[in-house]
């Protein structure tokens, strides 16, 4: 660390223009970018987001329900497949340069890119969660932000069910098998008592066997159809789309003034902050690595192999240089280690 901190201030000037440099040129960057509008609508959970699983709704309970469909619109977000459904029907494609239109596949990629990186869910209460999307065009803005709620409504019902529909038809393929176990068994049991009709299940192992046999068989079937009935119930609920999901408390809509340049200046700033820190880190790497002065005993030991005669602590800048003028053969003979 001291010898970190020695070479940043012994070359001061250049540390201080590797930051300051990135920063003016960040702000200026920003300056000269079109105005955006914000867009943005607020959306009441209904409840918390959820998968139907084989335990029923499987939800984070610690999480408020506009916590849960928050990171729920924000994971989705980060999909291709959803940016681009949800891109289709606006004229965000409208908004690149020409060469990125021409090409689908640069143009997939920059739309993806943008809605990933700049659609924001956030909750604003326990229940209160808003989307907001920024664009230099406040049209494009508003039809990004609408396509995003209603992608959201068809893509995440959809999801909270597929769980459950494969679950449904696991028990389907279960219950046939199962019910045929069920009848034969109550058919064993039933087939023993007519040859012996004395049997019961106190005084004859074989009938008693036989009626747990067949109790058991009638047990898992029910099981198996309880199962199914609760899904379908649960997947009743689902099926009615987005409007058991969230209500729309303020729809789509955009702001008439631009947002203010302290937020565009603020982001570009903070750009340029990283890559500063980020060029001073790698000045500073590079120096430490060519440095070959020499601190500690230990140092000298890697630059020579003479022994070290004495260690004189402290020594001044001038007596250094003093010493080196009247011994000028001095480096030759041993290593001055400066503490």
């Amino acid at each position: 660390m001291r010898r970190t901190l020695e070479l940043a201030f012994r070359h001061w000037a250049q540390v201080t223009a590797l930051l300051i440099i990135p920063i003016l040129v960040a702000l200026a960057i920003a300056w000269v970018q079109p105005r955006q509008y914000e867009a943005s609508a607020t959306l009441w959970a209904l409840q918390r987001y959820s998968i139907i699983g084989a335990t029923g709704p499987e939800a984070d309970l610690t999480a408020t329900p506009a916590t849960t469909q928050a990171t729920a619109v924000a994971e989705l977000l980060q999909t291709r497949s959803f940016d681009l459904a949800a891109a289709k029907g606006t004229g965000l494609a409208s908004t690149f340069d020409a060469a990125t239109r021409a090409n689908q596949s640069k143009l997939d990629d920059a739309i993806q890119q943008e809605l990933s990186t700049k659609v924001t869910a956030t909750p604003v209460g326990y229940n209160l969660f808003q989307i907001i999307y920024d664009n230099k065009d406040p049209k494009i803005a508003q039809q990004v932000i609408t396509a995003v709620v209603d992608q959201f409504g068809v893509v995440a019902t959809g999801f909270s069910s597929a769980e459950a529909k494969r679950l449904i038809q696991a028990y389907q393929t279960e219950l046939a098998p199962a019910t045929k176990n069920a009848y034969a068994a109550s058919q064993a049991a039933a087939n023993y008592l007519a040859a012996h009709p004395h049997a019961t299940a106190q005084n004859d192992p074989t009938y008693s066997q036989l009626l747990l046999e067949a109790q058991g068989a009638q047990t898992n079937m029910s099981n198996i159809q309880g199962n199914i009935t609760q899904l379908n119930l649960e997947l009743v609920t689902v099926a009615s789309g987005s409007s058991a999901l969230y209500s729309v408390v303020d729809p789509p809509n955009v702001n008439s003034q631009p947002v203010s340049r302290v937020k565009t200046l603020a982001l570009g700033g903070g750009i340029g902050v990283g890559v500063g820190l980020l060029a001073v880190t790698l000045l500073l790497v590079t120096l430490t690595r060519r440095d070959r002065s020499a601190y500690t005993p230990e140092d000298l030991t890697r630059i020579t192999n003479l022994p070290i005669a004495l260690e004189l602590p402290r020594l001044t800048p001038a007596f250094i240089t003093a010493s080196l003028r009247i011994h000028p053969a001095l480096p030759a003979r041993a290593g001055i280690a400066r503490e």
